[in-house]
């Protein structure tokens, strides 16, 4: 059987990293979305992060190569799979998210300019759908103080050059939740990201997830920002921005409280989000909004 990938020259080789944790349902959509790219990777690396599912076998049936892991959450498989490839960029892809076809040939071209890019992505939730694009700027260059106060970048849709990846630490495997962004502003602290402005990402969040992770989401970004202004952190000579970076943190997990209907917890968000900017329209307008959406007034 011939193999699905191309040879390509050595220096823009692309292995994709998928962990995957009983993803059954999803890893083979996921998986057909990488193979059908229109610039195929040269290895696919499926992380089974202890699946008790047919994650595994779904997997290496569609030509990946599967690495059986012990649990240990995404960001040590994705580490795992880092660790494994052999190219020398590495494209990240959640085993619950598919790409457009052009994903990686548009990423490609960005190569002789940037150690890493993005792209925009498109979120569905409920029916809704979303560009990041949309709901925030997505910038490109140096873009260590905007990323700081809004982590607009999916992991879905990175890719980046796998010594910058190593030598930025990878993802820190002790933080449980949002364990991306803190990869991002390494990298963005040293290096320039490209950014592609087409959603070629297809993102979905379960209602369910989101009510599930908003006990981890706040902490976790909270020690992200404490870490980043720390003295020995990327941000420590950006600090007059941790107020404005603070009430970003609060105000984007009261977007998700809302989704997810908390409106109570979503208020309270709000209100700290404007102890820390108490000029942020957008967060009094979001204030205001709760108790409407709460009654049915309006739609989050």
């Amino acid at each position: 059987m011939p193999s699905p990938f191309t040879e390509l020259s050595g220096p823009h080789h692309i292995a994709v990293v998928i962990p995957a944790w009983n993803a059954a349902a999803t890893i083979g959509g996921a998986l057909e979305s990488v193979f059908a790219q229109t610039r195929p990777p040269r290895e696919v690396i499926v992380v089974d992060d202890g699946s008790t599912d047919d994650t595994a076998a779904i997997a290496a049936a569609a030509g990946a190569t599967v690495l059986r892991v012990a649990n240990g959450g995404a960001a040590r498989a994705r580490n795992i799979g880092i660790a494994a490839a052999a190219s020398p960029w590495i494209a990240f892809l959640d085993a619950d998210d598919t790409w457009g076809p052009e994903k990686l040939e548009r990423q490609a071209a960005l190569f002789d300019r940037y150690s890493m890019s993005y792209t925009d992505a498109r979120i569905d939730l409920e029916g809704a759908s979303v560009t990041v694009s949309s709901v925030a700027p997505c910038p490109s260059g140096l873009i260590l103080e905007s990323l700081l106060l809004n982590n607009v970048i999916t992991t879905s849709s990175v890719v980046a050059r796998r010594d910058v990846i190593l030598d930025a630490g990878g993802f820190p495997e002790a933080q449980r939740a949002v364990h991306d962004w803190p990869l991002w502003l390494r990298i963005a602290a040293w290096h320039p990201i490209g950014f592609v402005d087409a959603p070629l990402v297809q993102y979905r969040i379960s209602p369910g997830s989101l009510s599930r992770d908003l006990t981890q989401t706040l902490p976790g970004h909270l020690d992200v920002l404490e870490e980043a202004f720390s003295r020995r952190g990327v941000a420590w000579k950006l600090r007059h921005l941790k107020r404005r970076a603070l009430a970003g943190a609060y105000r984007v997990v009261g977007y998700e409280a809302g989704r997810s209907a908390q409106w109570r917890l979503a208020a309270g968000l709000f209100a700290h989000a404007l102890v820390h900017t108490p000029a942020d329209v957008g967060a009094w307008k979001a204030l205001v909004k709760v108790p409407l959406a709460a009654t049915g007034v309006v739609r989050w």
